[in-house]
């Protein structure tokens, strides 16, 4: 039995074969396919403003969260260089004491100026300063109204003195 294509109605062509008679009405009558592609088109429009809206979102995140880090970097980095400085002084104190320096000449400017040096550097310097108090010492024979001093002069002493500031 031979079928003529041009004979077939609606019913037949649905039965025998559903996907060419879907697009035989589909081209027919493009309506709903245009209305489904409208639906989808705004729904993609409405998905992309949401994804940019949540991009500038966690953009501003981001930036927020980096100054954040940045601001504690510089917080951790000062921190450390508090305690850096605070061993340092620490240090120097301790070294200063096993000297045995006289307090006159352990002034504000000679400690400012041992934070500045390296440790031998440091060791050194409060080296020079014993060695100068030490050449300088005198002893004391007379007590009371008056000080006599053998090897020292109250000139020699304001040396020392302005010697360990000028330092």
């Amino acid at each position: 039995m031979e079928i003529k294509v041009n004979e077939l109605t609606a019913d037949q062509i649905k039965l025998y074969n559903p996907a060419v008679f879907e697009a035989i009405r589909k081209t027919e009558d493009p309506t709903e396919e245009i209305t489904s592609l409208r639906d989808e088109v705004e729904a993609q429009k409405a998905s992309n403003k949401t994804l940019s809206e949540n991009k500038d979102k966690l953009q501003e995140d981001v930036d927020n969260l980096t100054k954040e880090r940045d601001d504690l970097k510089k917080e951790n980095d000062t921190f450390k260089a508090e305690k850096a400085m605070g061993d340092k002084r620490a240090m120097i104190a301790e070294a200063l004491k096993k000297a045995e320096l006289p307090s006159e000449v352990v002034t504000d400017y000679f400690k400012e100026s041992l934070e500045k040096l390296d440790d031998e550097g440091i060791e050194k310097a409060i080296a020079d300063r014993k060695q100068l108090v030490e050449a300088k010492k005198g002893e004391v024979k007379n007590s009371g109204d008056e000080f006599k001093k053998t090897d020292i002069t109250e000139a020699d002493k304001t040396d020392v003195v302005k010697a360990a500031t000028v330092r």
